[in-house]
């Protein structure tokens, strides 16, 4: 192959972690693939992992693996490469929860051949002849396997012959720009990830243990209290019932609802003890063990930083550091800033307000920003009066919020610990004091109902919305 032809390439590793080895690397053009063992011809994954014209798909992850192995940066394996997972959430931006998604074999039997082979299916039969399962598979398995080369090869086969389709469909919709600027975004994503966060282990471990106390101790309160099992619906509910708690809310199957949000409400020791023992176990177990299993590698966490969701806004996983509890410092504490460097924690303010009162063209809005007042007090004095209360401010922000994201009155009603009612009061004052935010939800709304049930975003990106969910569109914008 010369330096003009289009090369895919991908690479199998012996897990989905950031630390997993890597084991086969894989190229192909557009009939053609090649297989090869790195560890026996190291230079060619250098040159591979350095030529121009390469395509990958979810290349982040490839990236990071080749470079490891290479000595390299993983900007240097970037660099110039397209990603077809980028393309495609151009194209359609929606996560497999909504019926689609990303994955390589979706794409392929949509936009290439529905016919194709599905190297997935067979390798997972070819795993369970071996006695082995998904989590095992892919370490276990011979090198030499033909079914493990057949996968190989056939993801790249497929990825260098999605890219054609997926231009055209990003050219006809004059979303060439998105192109550049979201590598971009995927390249300064793979580079965080690749460098890491510091952990501090000594303070982890005593945090560690400090937590799994305060979980057994609040575990054994529920029990004798008569919570044998805090993790049960039922015998939460019951006990809870048992000791007078009045208990209203329920699922779509009918149960009674025991969430934290419900259990923070009540004043009642047995519920106070059941959010304590589990609100540290979540913190040993989402986020102050998976950082102690990275530190024992590097000292450093390598969370997954992608543009997950179909608005691109950002998202984090193993671990998701951007879901750490915002009014506890003691789980953040265990991230510290490198010698010589600092942490800052900023954020944008009222970033959403600001949003839809441009999209709206909200004149009462748009003022009290330019004029530096917080919205949330010149929300509640708009809907309250001026002698409001703390409780009829937070009630005005999550007025506004629940607004924004498409939430009605029962959901603004429970976040907000008033009832329906005075939730339907709030909103209803909103939109008198923002007539406009209303004016510009309805008509986002109908026009996802009755003309094209597609939002398009002032920077182009076109998000599909099922218009039996219209309500969705405002969230969107």
């Amino acid at each position: 192959m010369d330096l003009s032809t289009r090369v895919a390439f991908d690479v199998e590793t012996t897990g989905v972690g950031f630390y997993d080895d890597l084991r086969l690397v894989q190229f192909s053009d557009l009939t053609d693939a090649y297989c090869f063992e790195p560890q026996r011809w190291p230079k060619l994954a250098t040159l591979l992992a350095a030529r121009p014209n390469c395509v990958a798909h979810n290349a982040g992850f490839d990236a990071h693996h080749l470079a490891r192995f290479c000595g390299l940066d993983v900007t240097q394996v970037l660099d110039g490469v397209t990603d077809t997972m980028v393309l495609a959430r151009i194209v359609d931006p929606r996560t497999k929860k909504d019926g689609y998604g990303h994955g390589l074999k979706y794409l392929a039997a949509k936009y290439v051949d529905p016919d194709a082979p599905d190297g997935d299916k067979a390798l997972m039969a070819r795993f369970h002849e071996l006695g082995f399962n998904k989590a095992t598979g892919y370490a276990g398995i011979d090198i030499d396997d033909p079914t493990y080369l057949m996968y190989g090869g056939l993801d790249c086969i497929m990825t260098n012959r999605l890219v054609e389709p997926l231009m055209e469909l990003i050219q006809r919709h004059d979303q060439v720009h998105l192109v550049q600027y979201d590598h971009q975004v995927e390249m300064i994503c793979a580079k965080m990830r690749s460098r890491g966060m510091r952990v501090d282990q000594p303070y982890s471990k005593k945090l560690t243990e400090e937590l799994l106390a305060e979980r057994d101790l609040n575990t054994a309160i529920a029990a004798s209290l008569g919570v044998e099992n805090i993790n049960s619906t039922k015998q939460v509910a019951d006990g809870l019932r048992i000791r007078g708690c009045e208990l209203t809310e329920t699922t779509d199957k009918g149960h009674l609802k025991v969430d934290k949000v419900i259990l923070k409400g009540l004043d009642d020791d047995l519920a106070r003890a059941i959010v304590a023992a589990k609100t540290a176990s979540k913190a040993v177990t989402s986020w102050v063990t998976p950082f102690l299993d990275h530190a024992q590698h590097d000292g450093r966490v390598h969370c997954n930083i992608k543009t997950g969701s179909i608005t691109y806004r950002l998202s984090a996983s193993e671990p998701n550091l951007m879901n750490l509890p915002s009014g506890d410092w003691t789980i953040r504490r265990c991230l510290v800033a490198d010698e010589g460097q600092s942490l800052i924690s900023c954020d944008f303010s009222q970033v959403e307000l600001r949003t839809v009162a441009v999209l709206a063209k909200e004149p009462r809005m748009i003022e009290v920003f330019k004029s530096g007042e917080d919205m949330h007090t010149a929300t509640a004095t708009k809907l309250f009066g001026s002698e409001h209360t703390p409780a009829q401010r937070k009630l005005a922000k999550n007025t506004a919020f629940g607004i924004i994201y498409g939430g009605g009155a029962d959901t603004l009603a429970r976040q907000a610990g008033v009832s329906r009612s005075e939730a339907r009061k709030a909103i209803q004052r909103f939109y008198r004091s923002y007539p406009r935010i209303q004016r510009w939800s309805d008509h986002t709304i109908q026009s996802i109902r009755e003309k094209k049930p597609i939002v398009v975003t002032l920077t182009g990106r076109r998000i599909p919305v099922d218009p039996r969910l219209a309500y969705k569109a405002t969230t969107c914008c």
